[in-house]
C-alpha cells in the first residue's frame, strides 16, 4: 500500500514538473530584438508616390477631423448613422474577422451591413495571415472607402487570437501584411495600433508601417496593458512625437468624453483628426451636445428609430441603450433589469418611465444622477490626482513586466477567467 502510495506521488510530481516545462518553454518564446526591428525598417522598398496618394485620399473623403471608432458589436450601421447626424464625418465599421468573413457567409451577411448614406466608410479587419486579410478586403471593398488593420485590440481574445495590439512585437509580418493589402487592393489601407512602453520603439513602428503602404495612422495612446481598471491617462505626447515623425495623416485615439476634450487633443498632439469610441457609446451627439445628461432619454429614441430603420439586432440595441441611459439605470435599476431582458418595444417603455421619474425628481435627486459616472467613467474616479495617475501608471508597467515574464500562465488563466467577449466577433455572432 505504501509502495502505490510513494508511485502515485512521484507520478503526480512527474506530471507537474512536465506541465511547468511546457509552460516555462512558452513563456521564453524568443522575441525579436530591437536591432532588427532598425534592420527591417531600414532595409524596406518605399513607393515614392505614397505620401501624395495618402493625402489626396485623405482629402478626397473630405480631410475628417471627427471620426467614429471600430468597435466590436457597436459601431454597427445604425449606430453609424446616427452619429453621421451629429456631425461625424468619418466612421469604421465593427472589427471583422478576417478568416471568419471570408469562409462564412452568413457572418458576412450580418456583421457587414451598410447604405447609401454611410460614407465616408472604412471597413476594420483582424487577423495575421496577409493573404486571407487581403482577400477578406477584396470581399467588401467596392462597399468602402478604405481597409483598416486592427492592430490595437487589447484583449485576451486577442492574444490566443494572434491579432490585435499582440502583432505590434512582429514587425517583419506586420510589414507583409500591409505591403500585400496596400499593393493588392484598389482601396487604400489604414492602420490603428497603440503605443509600445518605449518610444523609440513607437516611432519605428509608426515609420514601418507608413514606409509598408499605411495611407492613415491612428494611434490610441495607451499600451495594451492599459485597460480596465488599469486604463490611466492617454500619453498625448507621444502622439504629438508620432505626428512629427510621419508624413501622412494621423488621427489622435483616446481619452475623449466631451467636446472640449476633441479641441485639447488637436492643439496638444497636432494630428489631423480625432477618433473617438467609449465617449461616443455614452453620448452618440458629442460632436455636437457638449453632455448627455439632459438629453439622454432623446438619444436613446432617435437609436430606437434608427436601429429599427437600418435592421440592428436586439442586442445591439440593448447594449447601446443600456450605455446611454447608463447614469439614469444606475440609479432606477428596476429600469435596468427590464432593459436587459427585453425588445425594443420595452425600450420605450423604459424611456417613458424614466422621463416621468426624471420630471418628477428633486434637486436633491438631480444630485444623485450628476454624482453617477457616465458609461465612460466607469472605471474612472471623478476627480483623480497627479500622485494617484502616476501610481496607476507604474502598476500598469509592473504588470506588463510580469505579464511578459510569466506570458504562458497568463495565458492560462485569461482563457478561463476571460470575460472580454465583446471584443471576439467569433462569440458575438453566435450569441
Amino acid at each position: 500500500v505504501h509502495g502505490d502510495r510513494f508511485n502515485r506521488i512521484i507520478e503526480v510530481v512527474l506530471v507537474y514538473m512536465l506541465f511547468c516545462r511546457q509552460f516555462s518553454s512558452r513563456a521564453k518564446k524568443p522575441t525579436m530584438s530591437l536591432k532588427v526591428k532598425h534592420s527591417i525598417v531600414d532595409q524596406m522598398p518605399k513607393r515614392a508616390d505614397h505620401i501624395e496618394k495618402a493625402w489626396e485620399f485623405y482629402r478626397k473623403i473630405g480631410s475628417p477631423k471627427l471620426v467614429v471608432a471600430p468597435m466590436v458589436d457597436q459601431s454597427e450601421l445604425a449606430f453609424r448613422m446616427q452619429t453621421r447626424k451629429h456631425k461625424a464625418e468619418l466612421c469604421y465599421t465593427p472589427m471583422l474577422h478576417a478568416g471568419l468573413f471570408v469562409r462564412d457567409h452568413n457572418y458576412r451577411k450580418t456583421q457587414f451591413t451598410t447604405c447609401t448614406e454611410d460614407r465616408p466608410l472604412v471597413a476594420q479587419f483582424c487577423g495575421h495571415d496577409p493573404d486571407l486579410l487581403t482577400q477578406a478586403a477584396s470581399l467588401l471593398q467596392t462597399q468602402c472607402d478604405a481597409v483598416d488593420i486592427n492592430l490595437g485590440c487589447p484583449q485576451g481574445i486577442a492574444k490566443r487570437g494572434r491579432y490585435g495590439s499582440f502583432l505590434l512585437e512582429e514587425w517583419e509580418l506586420l510589414h507583409q501584411i500591409v505591403w500585400k493589402m496596400s499593393h493588392t487592393l484598389d482601396v487604400p489601407v489604414t492602420c490603428k495600433i497603440r503605443v509600445l512602453p518605449d518610444d523609440e520603439d513607437t516611432l519605428k513602428l509608426a515609420k514601418m508601417l507608413q514606409d509598408s503602404g499605411c495611407s492613415i495612422l491612428t494611434v490610441h495612446g495607451r499600451t495594451k496593458e492599459m485597460k480596465k481598471q488599469l486604463v490611466g491617462p492617454v500619453n498625448y505626447d507621444i502622439i504629438k512625437k508620432i505626428k512629427q515623425h510621419l508624413k501622412i495623416p494621423v488621427l489622435s485615439n483616446g481619452g475623449i468624453e466631451t467636446i472640449n476634450d476633441i479641441k485639447q487633443c488637436l492643439d496638444d498632439t497636432g494630428c489631423d483628426g480625432v477618433m473617438v469610441s467609449e465617449g461616443l457609446l455614452s453620448n452618440p451627439w458629442l460632436f455636437e451636445v457638449p453632455e448627455n445628461a439632459s438629453h439622454a432619454c432623446k438619444i436613446a429614441r432617435e437609436y430606437i428609430e434608427l436601429g429599427q430603420k437600418y435592421g440592428a439586432e436586439n442586442s445591439q440595441f440593448r447594449g447601446h441603450i443600456m450605455k446611454i441611459l447608463f447614469q439614469l439605470v444606475s440609479v432606477h435599476t428596476d429600469a435596468r433589469e427590464m432593459i436587459a431582458s427585453g425588445d425594443p418595444s420595452t425600450f420605450l417603455s423604459v424611456i417613458e418611465l424614466l422621463e416621468k421619474r426624471h420630471q418628477e425628481s428633486s434637486t436633491e435627486s438631480m444630485k444623485v444622477y450628476q454624482n453617477v459616472p457616465t458609461w465612460y467613467n466607469r472605471y474612472r474616479k471623478e476627480v483623480e490626482s497627479e500622485e494617484e495617475k502616476q501610481k496607476k501608471q507604474l502598476k500598469a508597467v509592473r504588470e506588463a513586466d510580469r505579464y511578459k515574464d510569466e506570458g504562458a500562465v497568463f495565458d492560462a488563466v485569461t482563457s478561463i477567467f476571460d470575460n472580454d467577449w465583446e471584443c471576439c466577433p467569433e462569440v458575438s455572432a453566435a450569441s
